[in-house]
């Protein structure tokens, strides 16, 4: 709206011949006051942009020159709300704590707090000259001096190898920072330890009961899981004073040492009889590798490093065993604990709750109430189902849309609830299915392929008008009556979104017509993984039309069977996920009977663990593929910032690994820097020195699906922005570590070397 203070300073007889003429002169006007009440507005808060804290995100760089200071290129915070190195805090405090930080200069809080905020992970600064074992002078004896370990102290025992450790250890020569083979404990080297991971899990959670009635696992899917510590909240800058301070795994020794710190109800771990918590005095600290202990009764068997518990065998709990705990994880992928945008619910809003009242107990029950609401008239057609705990949904999950439908399964933030579809039938698996139904008033002629439209757009297909038979038989008759009510508009296919959820076991079924089908922030747990899997896929597609979107998950293999006549190929749009085919040799996302995925995938920073066999490909960009890539139309689509194998069948590909450095060493031969016979030798070294290698691809692991720190530069800084390529791209692994390093001489002692080194 137009600004009209100066309009209203002008006398009534101009303004009345204005009017008459249209008004040419307000609207004039009415331009000029928009820019004085811009120039107002940036006179008022000049003031707030002559400080670093207050002032605007885009002067920042400015203010970082004036006390010389890179912060590197500006990255948007990714949308799982995880610490970017360069957003606009982080840089807001590199620039405020620069020069507080340079007159601290060599000191070890000056090193923290200048990692603090760089990186935005837990440090501590350690200088190993005093943790250097040496031998007393007879003549000149110096007390300070570190002597042996006392191998009776159980707390040094349980802190040896970390960096609060007090034990010492004999010198290495071999300097912190070298290129080649690294060294720890020398007296000039400080090193900097970083905690990457983070601490997620799960609260008051059912823990899966194995084969025998009294062994559990803390993790729902009877996988063997390492606990980690719940760190305690810290000031910004504080460095972590102990183990309590950052998530670090949890040793046996280390909780049999000190279980008030880490059992309880408001601690890292818990076990739960029923609703009842266990006394920390039955707890009992074991190995549970083979399942053998000597328990009491009343007593429970923990062992932190397998993620099992143990109840003596007279001694089976009968109301359930529950657990609350953390594991380490990159964050950010799948359904957890981590913060995460919510879009507004829907008026037809349903609570699920495993227990307590004023909330349905399954997500099949609520999806009921649902559609009783509908049939009375209580309930639109939008709805959300909302889970509200971390309990673990074994039921028949059944979910029939109608068209014009659009339903969200959810669940609240900071939970992770588990859908287990129920097996009806032992011979066959039950999966989640999705169906969406046909509108009743669409023609029933026959089914239309889809067009394109300018741009490669989709359009819905036009229904084929009936013959003149049927259009002179559905016409209306004038003597036989009132004319018939106009036919209702075809409503579009019905919606469907999942949200922070875990499905395990059996697959996720999409059949009918759907519209659009999203899946954000959830794990469809690969069928390797799951103790108890029934199916090997992950997720059927069977739906046509049916649009399918994964944001920020991780799933298994993925099938798609719809039919290849009358529709154009389903539109597979995967976004910061992980797709896992279980195996190396896999394929992660296929067709049925050996046939091609009738889709048209498109990857943006994906890892897929294994192959694809697809129909064709929309765009595929800042991804790794580990196994061969076939797309049976190649006349489409591209491929571009990508990792995947040399004989992969793609659209045309550019900016892809190996191929560039094949390409280097083809051209070196050509301009005879490289002897021709040396070519194929040099081939398969560059190929080999390219190829991902991870931390683990083991789903479950803490660094799951995480470029090795080993990975070539091609990798880490292969996509179009210079960040790494794959899931974590929106994280920044590899550009945070490297802007950490890239400054701690700045800040070191004169003399001394000192270099990051990762925990986690």
């Amino acid at each position: 709206m137009a600004d009209d203070r100066l309009y209203a300073l002008l006398p009534a007889f101009d303004q009345l011949r204005d009017t008459q003429v249209g008004g040419p002169l307000r609207a004039l006007l009415g331009v000029i006051g928009d820019q004085i009440a811009v120039l107002e507005a940036d006179i008022a808060r000049m003031y707030d942009d002559w400080f670093i804290e207050t002032c605007q995100d885009w002067l920042i760089p400015y203010f970082a020159d004036l006390v010389e200071v890179s912060l590197g290129p500006a990255i948007t915070v990714s949308a799982t709300g995880a610490l970017d190195p360069v957003d606009a805090v982080t840089r807001r405090s590199l620039v405020a704590n620069a020069i507080r930080d340079r007159r601290a200069k060599g000191t070890l809080a000056a090193i923290e707090r200048y990692a603090a905020d760089t990186a935005g992970w837990p440090c501590r600064a350690v200088e190993y000259a005093w943790r250097v074992a040496g031998t007393q002078s007879v003549r000149w004896p110096e007390f300070r001096l570190a002597g042996t370990m006392p191998i009776g102290d159980a707390s040094a025992l349980a802190d040896f190898g970390t960096p609060f450790s007090s034990a010492t250890e004999t010198a290495d020569v071999r300097r912190i920072c070298s290129h080649r083979t690294r060294g720890t404990h020398n007296l000039p080297s400080i090193g900097l330890t970083a905690w990457r991971l983070v601490a997620d899990g799960a609260e008051r959670a059912p823990a899966e009961c194995l084969n025998d009635e009294n062994h559990f696992t803390f993790d729902a899917l009877g996988r063997d899981t390492q606990l980690c510590v719940d760190p305690v909240p810290r000031a910004a800058g504080q460095p972590p004073a102990g183990n309590l301070d950052v998530p670090a795994p949890i040793t046996r020794l280390a909780l049999e040492r000190r279980l008030e710190d880490y059992y309880g109800e408001a601690r890292s771990l818990c076990v739960y009889r029923g609703r009842e918590a266990v006394d920390r005095a039955d707890i009992v600290v074991t190995d549970l590798t083979h399942w053998r202990y000597d328990l009491d009764p009343r007593q429970v068997g923990v062992d932190p490093v397998l993620g099992r518990i143990a109840f003596p065998v007279r001694d089976v709990p009968e109301d359930g065993v529950h657990v609350s705990y953390r594991r380490l994880t990159v964050g950010g992928l799948g359904g957890g604990q981590y913060h995460r945008s919510l879009s507004p619910a829907a008026t037809a809003h349903y609570l699920v709750r495993s227990v307590g009242e004023g909330a349905y107990h399954g997500v099949g029950e609520a999806f009921a109430a649902w559609r009783t609401d509908r049939a009375s008239g209580q309930a639109g057609a939008q709805a959300t189902i909302e889970i509200a705990d971390d309990g673990v949904y074994s039921e028949r999950l059944h979910f029939e849309l109608r068209p014009g439908e659009t339903l969200e399964i959810r669940s609240s933030d900071g939970h992770r609830p588990v859908l287990i579809p129920k097996v009806e039938d032992t011979d066959r698996p039950e999966p989640l299915r999705v169906t969406g139904l046909r509108d009743e008033t669409a023609s029933p002629g026959r089914r239309a392929r889809p067009r394109r439209g300018p741009g490669g757009v989709r359009r819905p297909a036009a229904a084929e008008p009936p013959d003149s038979t049927a259009a002179a038989d559905a016409a209306p008759d004038a003597s036989s009556g009132p004319e018939s009510p106009p036919a209702r508009a075809p409503a579009g296919p019905p919606d469907v979104t999942f949200d922070g959820i875990w499905v395990a076991r059996h697959p996720v079924l999409l059949a009918g017509h759907l519209g659009t089908v999203t899946f954000r922030h959830c794990t469809l747990v690969p069928a390797a993984a799951s103790r108890r899997a029934n199916a090997p896929v992950s997720m059927l597609i069977e739906a046509m039309p049916c649009a399918v979107s994964i944001e920020f998950s991780v799933t298994g293999r993925i099938q798609a069977v719809s039919p290849e006549t009358g529709f154009d190929p389903v539109p597979l749009s995967v976004t910061d996920s992980i797709l896992d085919a279980g195996t190396g040799d896999g394929t992660a996302v296929e067709g049925a009977e050996g046939r091609p995925a009738w889709v048209n995938l498109s990857l943006s920073r994906v890892t897929v663990l294994g192959g694809l066999d697809i129909r064709e490909v929309g765009e595929v960009s800042d991804s790794i593929v580990t196994g061969r890539m076939d797309s049976a139309r190649r006349q489409v689509g591209r491929v571009r910032f990508c990792s995947l194998p040399e004989d992969s069948r793609t659209p045309r590909r550019s900016s892809c690994q190996p191929d560039g450095v094949l390409a280097e060493v083809d051209d070196a031969v050509a301009r005879g820097l490289i002897p021709a016979a040396e070519r194929d030798e040099m081939r398969r070294r560059e190929a080999a020195r390219v190829t991902p290698r991870f931390d683990s691809v083991r789903f479950g692991a803490p660094a799951y699906g995480r470029l090795a720190g080993t990975a070539a530069a091609e990798l880490t800084r292969g996509a179009r922005d210079e960040g790494e390529l794959g899931s974590y791209h929106e994280w920044w692994l590899a550009y945070r570590a490297a802007q950490l390093r890239a400054g701690l001489d700045a800040y070191a002692p004169v003399g001394m070397d000192i270099d990051a080194v990762f925990a986690t």
